[in-house]
């Protein structure tokens, strides 16, 4: 099993800055790309295409529900499975940890992950500091892990 991902940063010597909103973005742009490759893929295998025509004239608050659901089930099991990581996270090194530096409980990455769907949370990264709403939420923020505070 990879070290880093046990490491508890309560602990460590190594002090981290918060990741930047630019890699925040980043990650933002990349798990959205892969969420909608994996429920395109997801959905191309498992319907008919007789289903597939449904689904497109669905409602936009289907879709929309549809959508909220691969987002949180995406966020959930990738942050719980890599420990704060999601792909977006794993190609800008950075990582979701509690305020205190510990890796998220189950509980904090599903606020997290539930958090993300609320209509405009995108815009709370608009404002001053590094953080959205589903950091406040959750009692969470994002590192960067490849730029560390010289100590």
């Amino acid at each position: 099993m990879n070290n880093e991902l046990l490491l508890d940063y309560s602990k460590s010597t190594v002090s981290y800055r918060a990741a930047s909103k630019g890699k925040r973005f980043a990650n933002y742009l990349i798990d959205r790309v892969f969420i909608m490759l994996l429920m395109l893929g997801g959905f191309a295998l498992l319907l008919s295409e007789e289903m597939l025509m449904q689904i497109e004239e669905m409602n936009f608050i289907i879709e929309y529900l549809l959508g909220a659901v691969a987002f949180i089930i995406y966020y959930t099991i990738c942050e719980t499975l890599l420990r704060g990581k999601t792909i977006g996270k794993l190609v800008t090194g950075t990582r979701a940890v509690s305020k205190d530096n510990q890796n998220l409980d189950f509980g904090s990455v599903f606020i997290r992950s539930i958090s993300r769907v609320v209509p405009f949370e995108a815009f709370s990264f608009l404002g001053d500091g590094t953080g959205g709403w589903h950091d406040d939420w959750s009692d969470s923020k994002v590192i960067d892990e490849r730029n560390p505070l010289k100590n």
